[in-house]
């Protein structure tokens, strides 16, 4: 469910939260978190204040074949 979220483009995890408001905030960070390790995710920290970090898919082309909608897209 997360990489069909990250398929049009970079998200905040708050931004995750709202289409994935079935997972709590901690499998979501745990989930997120593994898949970075996996290497399926990368994610953006942005020097700015306050602190601010995406993440996106490593290879948007390898998104898997079942096609699914996140909100918004």
């Amino acid at each position: 469910m997360l990489v069909l979220c990250l398929e049009h483009g970079p998200r905040r995890f708050n931004e995750l939260r709202v289409p994935l408001r079935s997972i709590s905030p901690k499998v979501l960070s745990e989930t997120q978190r593994a898949m970075e390790r996996d290497g399926l995710v990368i994610r953006d920290a942005y020097d700015e204040q306050p602190p601010r970090a995406g993440v996106r898919v490593r290879n948007p082309g390898g998104s898997p074949g079942r096609r699914g909608s996140c909100w918004p897209p």
